[in-house]
């Protein structure tokens, strides 16, 4: 339900901000394995912070929480000449086969 999701961002964003100071220490993706905290092992894939400049104690900071997607992207084909062409791929995003690719 929405509530529910709601409520699964909000425990991730206070955990994640009580821990912020060792993810930015890293200047990298940090992998859920790593996290000393057993809320965040269990529903955080991976954290990335995308600036490692000074967070200043008046900084607004914003917190964005995604849920993959693990279907297989769909597709649509037409037929020539008796053989089926794709002429589309769709994939729902946040696709988990994109996960890591521009980090």
């Amino acid at each position: 339900s929405i509530e529910d999701k709601r409520s699964l961002k909000s425990h991730c964003e206070h955990h994640l901000l009580a821990y912020l100071p060792q993810i930015c220490s890293r200047g990298a993706p940090v992998p859920g394995t790593d996290f000393p905290d057993d809320y965040l092992r269990a529903h955080v894939l991976h954290v990335q912070v995308d600036s490692t400049e000074e967070i200043l104690p008046s900084c607004t900071l914003c917190v964005h929480v995604y849920q993959l997607y693990h279907e297989d992207p769909g597709s649509e084909e037409i037929e020539q000449s008796g053989e089926n062409i794709t002429t589309a791929t769709h994939w729902l995003l946040p696709s988990a086969q994109f996960q890591g690719l521009l980090g």
